[in-house]
């Protein structure tokens, strides 16, 4: 999902921002209907980018939901925006569930986990220009959200990256599987 998001995230973003200057020139120009359409192209990229960003993150569930099911006696367990987690205290074991499917991880196996904050930019409203100059920031706090934000479980020599989790859920299964690697 990884480079997926980005490409997602960074396509619908130039589409946006090609409409927005598009709507400003029009409106500019005082053509009315070119800027109305653009603004409405620009709406629609927005839109467009969300829906596929949160469909891309869907991919993982049903092998994690399957898994939990099947064998695996979950006592904490939570599902993110494209990935999830679950502990078996019984069995000292940690599901994974990603993109790519669920992995039962030894408790004892976990080397390091590391959270990884989302970058937030200031938003310009009212001044295109400004918001023109500070597109780039923009593209780079986007592009570091969907590649690097997120929990980093380490085991075996594999990273495993949690996306979407929130800082406070983050710090709560830090401490599980802290405790429960101990």
């Amino acid at each position: 999902m990884r480079a997926q998001a980005v490409w997602i995230i960074f396509i619908g973003t130039v589409i946006a921002v090609a409409a927005a200057v598009v709507a400003i020139i029009g409106f500019v120009e005082s053509n009315v209907t070119l800027g109305i359409v653009a603004v409405v192209a620009a709406v629609a990229a927005v839109v467009g980018t969300v829906l596929l960003y949160r469909r891309s993150g869907a991919a993982g569930r049903p092998a994690f939901e399957q898994a939990l099911s099947a064998d695996f006696a979950a006592a904490q367990q939570g599902w993110f925006h494209a990935s999830g987690l679950a502990i078996d205290p019984t069995r000292r074991l940690l599901l994974v569930g990603t993109e790519s499917g669920a992995t039962r991880i030894p408790l004892s196996d976990i080397s390091s986990v590391v959270y990884h904050r989302t970058q937030n930019t200031p938003a310009y409203g009212g001044n295109s220009i400004l918001a023109l100059i500070m597109l780039p920031v923009v593209i780079g706090s986007m592009v570091h959200n969907a590649s690097k934000a997120g929990l980093h479980v380490t085991a075996g020599g594999r990273s495993y990256r949690i996306i979407g989790i929130q800082p406070k859920d983050a710090e709560v299964w830090q401490g599980r599987l802290a405790n429960g690697a101990a």
